[in-house]
């Protein structure tokens, strides 16, 4: 039995194994190159609690949309209040022109991004939805930064182990020789083991 990562309870809910994938994007004049490592597998743990309430916060995103909408509301306000204020000065004007563009942009993209991702567990059976949510309360928990790189997660789920390595690069956006190299890990009998 171990502690959930999010509320440090003892449960046997839900327990997941990641291959961790380390990310640094080397940005060139006009074009971004991703160095990608394999790093060590992670094994976290979720109670049903915590997975109920991240499903419950999915499917009904009134606070997360409420706060983004906010911080992008005041921008488009400042935006408008310093194009009336000071129209005639002409960076200010580009200024208060940008902020509204800005804000504006912001509140349709998180309306978009909530409605997908309601529209996305929505479309789950219960049990999908649950087994999912659990898996994204796992994510928050886990590191997102080290150093200079970006980490993300591979989950060891049955449906990972379906996927071909083509499937694996495009659902994790990793390169083809570090798909190749998951695909050998997360199916190594040894790695499962530890």
């Amino acid at each position: 039995m171990a502690n959930c990562a999010h509320c440090k309870q003892s449960t046997k809910d839900y327990t997941f194994r990641a291959l961790t994938v380390q990310t640094l994007i080397l940005r060139d004049i006009g074009q971004g190159q991703r160095i990608q490592t394999l790093r060590e597998f992670e094994t976290i743990s979720i109670c049903q609690t915590c997975a109920q309430e991240k499903l419950t916060s999915l499917l009904h995103p009134s606070a997360r949309l409420r706060k983004l909408l906010v911080i992008f509301g005041a921008m488009l306000v400042v935006g408008a209040l310093v194009c009336a204020l000071l129209w005639d000065n002409g960076s200010m004007r580009m200024f208060g022109l940008g902020a509204m563009g800005a804000g504006l942009m912001g509140i349709l993209a998180s309306i978009s991004k909530v409605n997908d991702v309601k529209k996305e567990y929505t479309a789950l059976s219960p049990k999908e939805a649950l087994d999912a949510a659990a898996w994204a309360c796992a994510v928050d928990e886990l590191p997102k930064k080290w150093e200079d790189t970006d980490l993300t997660y591979i989950p060891v789920t049955p449906k990972t182990l379906a996927m071909k390595n083509g499937d694996l690069m495009l659902v994790y956006s990793l390169v083809p020789d570090i798909a190749r190299q998951a695909y050998a890990l997360i199916h190594d009998p040894k790695s499962s083991e530890q």
